[in-house]
């Protein structure tokens, strides 16, 4: 018997020879023939997807139609509960193929809400349409749980649907079979919703020796007595179908007839050699290590679930309560439960996950774990769970030495609170965002947020493995997936997920990245990287369909590739900003991917560091020009950036957008070129006007001294004489030869510098020193400061000494920068900053602000804005 007679995860075909029958099968079966609501919630690779298929073959050939659903794959994580409710109706629909035009048919129903939508869907097309018994299939119904949103409503609407057959009889055709990884008290979370009690609760066991004849077949060749082979696999597996599968290859592997009498012997061997010793790296396809994470997901829960896990290694078994780490456990597929005990699944978790692994593990686990366990279950609100003093010293200790699979988003969350926390009760003065109402696009900065992330300073001190740009090393990031963005946010799912994107095993980079999402929903690459990966999915799917297998195919038919663009950000220099604008470009590809793309094509970002170097963005503006597949940029983010690397761009006639440009200087660079690529979503430094009316006209300040950067061509010099001009043109004065006139530090001092401003590169070392000079002059009235990128820091040293003594503006984004801002601290209170303005009460910013948990800014909003500008005319 060939070793392929057995299948090793995945889901097993309605025909395939190993398929084992177990009470669950008819006990499915037949309550779906009978209207009921059915759902069958176990752990993994238990045979649930593999029971589904075969049962949905068994109804469709009594003419029931079915469609089969798998929340994972056909949905994924949404933006919005909209997005996720549309995609649903759209996978339901091309299962039936009822619908052609969908997208249309749903915006016809702007005032109904999502799930109004979705009913309206089932009522009026599906029941409608199909005069047959309908079972809708869904798997993986634990992906709800890892929204971004809750949506215990669409679990109300399931209900509703089998309360609705007494006065709408059409829902006595319709009903739901739901699978996946979790228990009935997990579907609906809030309080104050009924809970899931419709329906019937199908089991799904383990094999039975009595059941499993389909497998010993395959054995036959293998051992004189296959049936006392097939004792003992089951004695290890305790009829754990992955493991028993994976054993029974393993039999059929070996080089040798097993003996009657030998077989206890030759499968402890077997097992010993081939799954417990060294299992972490024999564990493929993967199954042992999915339970290890499953424990290790449950971060404030994971001390307690080991100690319940040693108590039970210790006992053999233990009553069972109904307690979450007991339910925690058995989800994980660790524990079984057997009548009113729970105990090991199996000799072979028993063995792998034994006495020393716990022991281990909690040796390993945060010293913090009750204290963050408090602090979830106060919704993040009672701050006498957060660590002060020692505490928060030791914890901070330990957490610098952990690698990045035992730190998550909630420990860093954590950990930053309580540091802020430990501030403020240290009479460390917090303060906080206000704005000016009376006039957009200006915020009052009276700082600071929130402390620092204990790690969050990653320096480059070797330029060894980056690259040398002046002054600074530079590395050189252009990724779609195959390398890491941020180096200073771990991820353990997103780095495995990045290693199987590289070797282009899209479909296991989908489910890592899925995880990663979840570990880190703040973080927008997770989810570019996951769109991405879909991306490749859907074009290897079409490229093998038509038959393109090799170079000379690709050539002469031409392959089929996403759509592509770059979104050109400053990664290492500024992580912050760059996160700002990635969740705008994440929301826009996540729309347009989950609407089914354009053309049977999904959008592709590629991820590009500039490292905010004007030097190295023209050389990275070359490699973007030159990637032919590569449709359109995103960025740059600082005007000096975007002004070096057009001439690039519009040689390659490649379009540009930039969320966050407003230099008009670029403008006028763009009309002196050929082909007049850029564009911008954000207003240009014109706006600057409205600064300037309100200096002078507003707070009645007539004369100002203006900070700025020389070799700032396209932003601060840009800036500053926009500033000027529009300040002088309503009879404001710019102090030029008298009061403001500085001596520069460099080599420019001895030179007759007659600007009419203070350079910020010549005030970097002394800027205390050249403004106590303008301030015992007494006869400004107003300080400006129009930073780049590099300068904007000295906007500290400048509110600094000025001290409150004059009012200190702010132009443009790079002063909003919150590096800035939680380095200067309550040394900036009071500073005016004026950035552009946005919507906030737009369907995009409201859906933004619930998909990132918080406040977006300018940023995001414009660089989603970029992107579906870009993904209209793709």
């Amino acid at each position: 018997m060939k070793s392929n007679f057995y299948q090793v995860g995945g889901t097993l075909g309605s025909q395939h020879p190993t398929y084992v029958e177990r009470e669950a099968d008819e006990s499915l079966y037949q309550g779906l023939k009978d209207g009921e609501f059915c759902y069958v919630l176990n752990p993994r690779q238990m045979g649930k997807s593999s029971l589904a298929d075969r049962t949905m073959q068994r109804l469709k050939n009594e003419d029931y139609a079915c469609a089969f659903i798998d929340l994972t794959n056909d949905i994924g994580i949404a933006a919005t509960a909209d997005e996720w409710y549309y995609s649903l109706a759209d996978s339901i629909n091309r299962k039936f193929k009822i619908h052609n035009a969908l997208s249309n048919w749903w915006d016809e129903y702007p005032n109904l809400s999502a799930l109004g939508r979705f009913r309206e869907f089932i009522e009026t097309i599906i029941l409608k349409e199909i005069d047959k018994k309908i079972v809708i299939f869904i798997d993986e119904i634990n992906n709800v749980r890892c929204q971004l949103f809750s949506l215990d409503d669409f679990f109300a609407f399931i209900r509703s649907c089998y309360n609705s057959r007494i006065n709408q009889p059409q829902y006595q055709r319709l009903t739901f079979a739901i699978f996946g990884v979790a228990t009935p008290r997990d579907l609906i979370q809030d309080s104050n919703q009924t809970p899931f009690n419709i329906g019937t609760e199908i089991e799904l066991r383990g094999f039975q020796l009595e059941k499993v004849k389909p497998l010993i077949q395959g054995l036959k060749e293998k051992a004189n007595n296959p049936q006392a082979v097939m004792e003992q696999i089951l004695y290890w597996t305790g009829g754990q179908p992955f493991l028993t599968q994976k054993l029974c290859k393993l039999v059929t592997q070996i080089d040798r007839i097993i003996a009657a009498g030998s077989e206890k012997k030759q499968i402890e061997n077997l097992v010993q050699s081939k799954i417990i010793d060294n299992w972490q790296q024999q564990d493929n396809p993967e199954h042992l290590r999915t339970i290890e994470q499953k424990i290790f997901q449950e971060t404030p829960l994971s001390k307690s679930l080991l100690i319940l896990y040693e108590e039970i290694l210790e006992s053999g078994e233990v009553k069972f309560s109904g307690s979450q780490q007991e339910i925690v456990l058995m989800v994980s597929g660790l524990v079984v439960k057997q009548k009113d005990v729970i105990k090991p699944y199996n000799l072979i978790y028993q063995l792998v996950f034994n006495l020393q692994w716990v022991k281990q593990r909690l040796t390993e686990l945060r010293p913090y774990s009750d204290q963050l366990l408090a602090w979830q279950h106060s919704d993040f609100q009672d701050n006498l769970c957060l660590l002060q003093g020692s505490e928060l010293e030791k914890a901070l200790i330990w957490s610098s030495g952990q690698n990045e699979q035992t730190l998550d988003e909630l420990d860093l969350e954590f950990l930053s609170a309580s540091q802020a926390w430990d501030k403020k009760q240290r009479n460390k003065k917090i303060i906080k965002f206000s704005s000016l109402g009376f006039l957009a696009g200006l915020v009052t900065f009276s700082l600071i947020t929130y402390a620092h992330n204990w790690y969050k300073n990653y320096n480059f001190q070797y330029c060894s493995v980056l690259e040398k740009v002046g002054d600074t090393c530079f590395r050189n990031v252009f990724t779609s997936g195959e390398a890491k963005l941020f180096l200073s946010r771990p991820n353990h799912y997103l780095d495995r997920g990045i290693e199987k994107f590289k070797e282009k095993e899209y479909e296991d980079a989908i489910n890592l990245l899925e995880r990663a999402i979840i570990s880190a929903p703040k973080d927008p690459v997770p989810q570019i990287f996951y769109n991405n990966a879909q991306a490749r999915r859907r074009s290897d799917k079409i490229n093998k369909e038509r038959g393109i297998n090799n170079p000379l195919l690709e050539i002469v038919l031409g392959k089929e590739v996403p759509y592509k663009f770059a979104a050109v950000i400053p990664a290492d220099s500024n992580e912050g900003i760059a996160i700002e604008i990635l969740k705008g470009v994440a929301d826009a590809q996540t729309a347009f991917n989950k609407k089914g793309g354009k053309n049977d094509r999904l959008l592709e970002i590629v991820l590009v560091n500039d490292g905010d170097e004007p030097e190295s963005a023209q050389r990275i503006a070359k490699d973007i020009a030159s990637d032919g597949d590569i449709l359109a940029v995103i960025g740059h983010y600082s005007s000096d950036t975007t002004g070096k690397s057009l001439e690039e761009y519009d040689r390659a006639i490649l379009p540009m957008v930039s969320p966050t440009s407003v230099s008009s200087k670029v403008d006028e660079k763009r009309q002196e070129l050929t082909h007049k690529v850029f564009f911008r979503t954000v207003p240009s430094d014109r706006q600057i006007e409205t600064l300037a009316k309100y200096i002078k006209d507003s707070l009645k300040l007539d004369t100002a001294v203006v900070f700025y950067e020389k070799a700032s061509e396209f932003y601060s010099q840009s800036g500053r004489e926009v500033f000027i001009r529009e300040y002088e043109k309503i009879g404001g004065k710019v102090d030029k030869n008298g009061d403001g006139v500085i001596d520069i530090r460099d080599d420019e001092s001895q030179q007759n510098f007659n600007d009419e401003n203070v350079r910020l590169d010549s005030l970097a070392l002394n800027a205390e020193e050249k403004l106590k000079k303008i301030l015992n002059q007494k006869k400004v009235k107003a300080i400006i400061v129009i930073p780049s990128v590099k300068t904007a820091s000295v906007a500290i040293n400048l509110a600094k000494e000025n001290n409150k003594q004059l009012p200190l503006f702010g132009v443009g984004g790079t002063s909003y920068n919150p590096d800035i801002i939680e380095q200067g601290g309550d040394i900036l209170e009071g500073i005016t900053v004026h950035i552009p303005s946005f919507n906030k009460n737009s369907k995009y910013s409201k859906d933004a602000e619930e998909r990132w948990k918080g406040p977006i800014t300018y940023r995001t909003a414009g660089a989603y804005d970029a992107t579906q500008a870009l993904i209209r005319v793709c």
